[in-house]
């Protein structure tokens, strides 16, 4: 497999496998192809398996897409703990949670007519709280310490840039000074594309800290309902 070049997202294969449950493989699948996004990854096929052995359709659809060299990176549930990664807590364990129990619901499987109604709002800013999840992962935030020190890092540099930029307002407005106005407005124009982006980051960790007690809340009902749907079942079975 050929080795996965920095700053170019590695392009994945995820493959689950769960004996004897097609649902829990599935669900597997699921979490592994979320956690793949998440890092920034591409998903470029998934194969599975529900039996044991050697002689597995989904195992011999990978070594086959393997050899065509379709793919550069591998997630599976054994190879997490081989390659010892490191356990996710926090923030991004909460929202990491949230998207899986939503794309759960959002394809509705497992998840009772309460549980859609409890999520019905959340349906309009799911992309918002995936964008969210990807600029935890991004930046490795996990503790509300890592967060407010990330806030921290960004207002820093963000004062750094607005002096700097005030300094090259001085200058262009300067007639005396023979510089070329046209080289410091581009340095301004830059300055003022890297300002919007940090200022984006910071509103991230303003939504973030703000969502999180809703996040929590949300995946608390959401195990509630799907317990209660399932003592129903039981009951009725």
């Amino acid at each position: 497999m050929e080795k996965v070049k920095e700053n170019v997202p590695p392009r994945v294969w995820v493959y689950a496998r769960c004996p004897g449950s097609y649902t829990a493989t599935k669900e597997q699948a699921e979490f592994l192809g979320l956690r793949a996004r998440l890092s920034g990854a591409t998903v470029v096929g998934v194969s599975t398996d529900t039996k044991s052995g050697w002689n597995r359709p989904g195992y011999r659809e990978l070594l086959h897409r393997m050899k065509q060299g379709d793919f550069n990176c591998i997630y599976n549930r054994g190879s997490y703990r081989k390659q010892n990664h490191k356990k996710i807590t926090g923030f991004m364990a909460l929202y990491y949670h949230y998207l899986y129990l939503f794309g759960k619901v959002q394809k509705r499987r497992t998840s009772s007519r309460k549980t859609h109604f409890l999520l019905w709002e959340d349906f309009r800013t799911f992309e918002r709280y995936k964008q969210q999840a990807q600029f935890l992962w991004q930046h490795g935030i996990q503790t509300t310490d890592d967060l407010h020190q990330k806030r921290q890092e960004v207002t820093a540099k963000m004062d750094g840039l607005v002096a700097k930029r005030q300094t090259l307002y001085k200058l262009r407005s300067n007639a005396a000074n023979g510089l070329n106005k046209a080289d410091l407005s581009q340095q301004i124009q830059a300055l003022t594309e890297e300002l919007r982006g940090l200022r984006k980051e910071l509103r991230y960790c303003d939504a973030i800290e703000q969502d999180a007690e809703h996040l929590r809340k949300q995946v608390e009902t959401i195990r509630c309902a799907e317990q209660e749907a399932e003592q129903q079942k039981a009951v009725v079975g």
